[in-house]
């Protein structure tokens, strides 16, 4: 009888060590992969119970590769280990390697809440050991400039090429669109030099998470602005775009047409109608003294109008910067961020609240909650009402409130690492 005491201590420790959060890694793409292709890691972080605030998935470094965590929503899971059930919250990293060779993935804390006999407990899961391998395939060399699936290349023109009168500008619309990767690694489209005509690069645009066909990827468009000066015909060069295809694991090429610009004279003077001249009598009186002053005011007019019509074009990609940089600023993003905390869902609301964090240097929403009481308790509020399971009035007011313009120059606060000891299943894969 004197072992029951100490039988019964080890098997209540053992379930106490046992029902410990832990994460998976899983690559959802086992083929061939080669430099320049995005690689989707899964991630699916596991706790005892239930989750009392979300796992906060941290960006890491991984040498010769970019890493980013998309913009997409996070996947709920239930499993059962060992006859406990766990609740499991999956997100997905994208990884572009630049070259070929051996990447394994470095020690990674993800922290999070969960639930311990009905109590709120913080803890942390780490990163398996695992690694990948990407090959150097068909190229002449180790690294590739981009590689995708179902890419297209397509163009358009904002008026007809074949009927421009001298002193028109034409713009050039070209759209790359593929799949299985991000806008931002999307390169550059080389158009070329029109002989004959100016011609000025216009703004770029990216988006992620556009559908095409019912087709989901990512597009870069950007534009060319062509003008004449003289009548002529002039041809626009064709396109020859490079990338790797994915599914045929070869080099591949799209191309676009040239495409002939035809250019004639605009109206001359003759054809205009001609002014009606009054009669001696009826011509009123001109004040000769005033004539010098009005010469003065035309010949600046003229100028300026002379000065505005040669630097049009970069006046309308200035206004277009400026544009961008005010949609892009921090005080329309926390509009929308107010926007989304008044009318959102309590899931739009955290995820409007997360990228707010990311924004302004924060690796995780709680790092940033941390230095505001009143915010803290608002976002363990909603973490709450969206994991925890508790029925809840999202307090939209209360939460909206202390969120205030960032300071710049002012460095986010690091929460510090845990001594726990890696207490997750190890697991490796090729």
């Amino acid at each position: 009888m004197k072992w029951l005491p100490i039988v019964l201590l080890m098997v209540t420790a053992s379930h106490g060590f046992a029902a410990e959060p832990f994460a998976r890694v899983e690559i959802e793409d086992k083929g061939h992969v080669v430099p320049g292709q995005q690689v989707r890691l899964d991630v699916t972080v596991f706790a005892p119970d239930f989750f009392t605030s979300p796992p906060q998935f941290p960006l890491f470094d991984l040498p010769n590769a970019v890493v980013t965590l998309p913009d997409e929503r996070a996947e709920n899971a239930v499993e059962t280990v060992d006859g406990v059930q766990y609740s499991g919250i999956r997100r997905v990293y994208a990884i572009v390697p630049e070259t070929s060779g051996h990447f394994s993935l470095p020690s990674v804390w993800i922290e999070l809440g969960y639930s311990v006999d009905g109590k709120a407990v913080k803890g942390e899961a780490s990163l398996p050991a695992f690694d990948f391998t990407v090959a150097a395939g068909e190229l002449s060399g180790s690294t590739l400039t981009f590689a995708a699936r179902n890419l297209t290349l397509t163009q358009g023109f904002d008026r007809d090429p074949a009927s421009l009168k001298v002193g028109d500008a034409l713009v050039r619309t070209i759209t790359v669109f593929a799949e299985d990767t991000q806008a931002m690694l999307i390169p550059a489209v080389d158009v070329g030099e029109a002989a004959g005509v100016r011609q000025y690069a216009g703004t770029i645009r990216t988006d992620d998470n556009v559908s095409v066909d019912r087709r989901p990827g990512s597009r870069r468009i950007q534009t060319v602005t062509y003008t004449v000066e003289a009548a002529g015909s002039f041809v626009i060069p064709d396109v020859s775009y490079p990338w790797y295809d994915v599914d045929q694991h070869q080099q591949s090429k799209a191309t676009l047409p040239s495409t002939k610009v035809t250019v004639v004279a605009a109206p001359s003077s003759a054809q205009t109608i001609a002014p009606v001249l009054q009669s001696g009598k009826d011509r009123p009186r001109v004040d000769h003294k005033h004539v010098p002053l009005v010469a003065l005011i035309v010949l600046v007019a003229l100028i300026a109008g002379g000065v505005v019509w040669r630097l049009r074009h970069r006046l309308l990609l200035q206004s277009a910067r400026w544009i961008q940089n005010y949609r892009n600023s921090d005080r329309q993003a926390l509009r929308h961020l107010r926007k989304t905390i008044r009318i959102g869902s309590a899931a739009e609301i955290e995820e409007g609240l997360r990228q707010w964090s990311s924004r302004n240097g924060y690796r995780s929403l709680t790092d940033w909650a941390d230095g505001n009481s009143q915010l803290r308790h608002q976002v363990e509020s909603l973490q709450g009402h969206l994991y925890g399971g508790v029925d809840s009035v999202i307090d939209r007011e209360g939460l909206a409130k202390p969120i205030l313009l960032p300071v710049h120059g002012k460095t986010p606060r690091r929460r510090e690492r845990s001594n726990l000891p890696l207490l997750n299943p190890q697991g490796r894969a090729t």
